[in-house]
Formats: structure tokens, C-alpha cells, sequence
């Protein structure tokens, strides 16, 4: 059994919402190179105290961690894959958190996508809200912890069909690098996202739409125009896009810069 002197203390949030945790060194440091620096670091204040601040994530979410770091330590990937396939089972699986420390610019996605239909939304409540698999993703990838996060991708790569704008916003604003992998869901991604649209309002979803790379962009507009059989038109000078009005989602999107 571990003892205390394996422990150290780390304290996360901020304001009212701060909580510290104690945790065991020995599997921060080995999965976390964030955790390795600073607490075996040379000339960082944290190697002398063992205690670590962390103001930029949620204490809701740190408090997975405890299982997260047992998981990988068992020796067996498919041990941690299972746990985190697990955390799909849970009404706020997929929730979007938008608070602004928790994932930086892809919060602002997730907040802007508020009004979006209800059928899409994954909705979370009091404590949970910050207890889904994109929060534990940002947090992951915040600690540079590769195993896991590659898992917690894997969970998320196959329920891409189920994938909201915001979701896509928030996963691509985080690891924009994901796009390169031969395992990323890019076409359940954009038929999902096309499927939103269509469903509900172009003007609410136009912003978040601008925010995704320029190609996948178009082709959730020509998924759109396939799905009404509208047309497109599109001029990469201007990046304009035009989906034929008539339809019930067309509109004409112009985003000169």
C-alpha cells in the first residue's frame, strides 16, 4: 500500500471554485510529462513543495484522474480504452463545456452553439457538467498524457455520427493535428454536422461553421446541397459559399476577408 510520502497535492480551479486533490506522484510523473517537470524539475518552485496549481482545469474533471492513471497503469491498453468506451453509457458523455478555462478558444464554439436543436444537444447537469469525455480529453492533452488521450479519441471517433458543430469545433480548436490521422471519422463527421444544419437553423449554425477548416467547411455545404438537392458555388478568393435560398436551410454565407 502506497504511503503518504508517495502523495503529493494538487490543486486545481480557481476563485471559488478550487479544490486541492492528493494524488500519487509515481504515475503523474510517469504519464504526464506537465507533472514530470514540475515535479522533478529542476528550479521549479513545485519540486520543493510537491505541490502543484493548476487554475486552467475544472476540479469536476481532475477528479477522474485518480482512475484515469490506475487505468493505464494496469499494463494492458485495452483496459484503459474500456474504461473511457465506458463513460459513453452516461447522459453527459458528449456534453460541450464552455467555460473559458477549461479549453480555450473552443469554448467560445461550444457556447455559441447554445440555441442548437435539442435531439442534438448532450446535455449536462450541476457537477457533471464538466465530467464528459470532451472535458477529459482537454484535460489530458492539457498534461501532455498521449496514451490517454488517444483513447479518450478513440471513444469519441466512433460515435462521429453522433457528432454536433460544436463538438467538431471543440475537438479540432484543441488538436488540430487530428485531421492527419488515418483514423479520423472525417466523413461521419460532416455528414453529422450537415444533419444539424438541415435540421435546424443555418443562421445559428453559420458562425460555428466558419470556424472549421476551410475543406471540411465545404464539404458540409455540398452534404447540405446533396441532402436538398440545392446547388453550391464556392470562389476560394472570397471563401463564399452559396446554398440555393429556396430551400428551407439555404441561405447564402459570405465571408469575404
Amino acid at each position: 500500500m502506497m504511503g503518504e510520502a508517495s502523495l503529493v497535492k494538487i490543486v486545481v480551479g480557481s476563485g471559488d471554485v478550487k479544490k486541492t486533490f492528493d494524488q500519487k506522484k509515481d504515475l503523474l510523473v510517469k504519464y504526464s510529462p506537465y507533472f514530470a517537470a514540475a515535479l522533478d524539475g529542476h528550479g521549479f518552485a513545485e519540486s520543493s513543495t510537491q505541490s502543484v496549481e493548476v487554475p486552467a482545469i475544472q476540479p469536476e474533471t481532475f477528479r477522474h484522474m485518480g482512475w484515469l492513471l490506475e487505468s493505464g497503469e494496469v499494463g494492458n491498453p485495452e483496459v484503459l480504452k474500456a474504461q473511457v468506451a465506458g463513460m459513453m453509457r452516461l447522459p453527459y458523455a458528449l456534453h460541450v463545456p464552455s467555460d473559458d478555462t477549461q479549453s480555450g478558444g473552443a469554448a467560445q464554439g461550444a457556447a455559441a452553439a447554445s440555441e442548437g436543436p435539442p435531439q442534438k444537444k448532450h446535455k449536462a447537469a450541476g457537477t457533471t457538467v464538466y465530467s464528459g469525455l470532451l472535458s477529459l480529453l482537454a484535460m489530458c492533452q492539457y498534461f501532455q498524457m498521449e496514451a490517454h488521450v488517444a483513447a479518450i479519441l478513440e471513444a469519441l471517433y466512433s460515435c462521429a455520427g453522433e457528432w454536433t458543430i460544436a463538438m467538431a469545433v471543440f475537438i479540432l480548436d484543441l488538436n488540430p493535428g487530428v485531421l492527419e490521422s488515418q483514423d479520423f471519422p472525417k466523413q461521419k463527421m460532416v455528414e453529422s454536422v450537415a444533419r444539424e444544419v438541415v435540421e435546424g437553423n443555418w443562421e445559428t449554425w453559420s458562425p460555428l461553421l466558419k470556424r472549421l477548416p476551410i475543406d471540411i467547411t465545404m464539404r458540409v455545404v455540398q452534404c447540405i446541397a446533396q441532402a436538398v438537392k440545392g446547388t453550391t458555388d464556392y470562389n476560394p478568393y472570397h471563401r463564399r459559399w452559396a446554398v440555393n435560398p429556396y430551400h428551407r436551410c439555404g441561405a447564402t454565407w459570405l465571408n469575404n476577408e
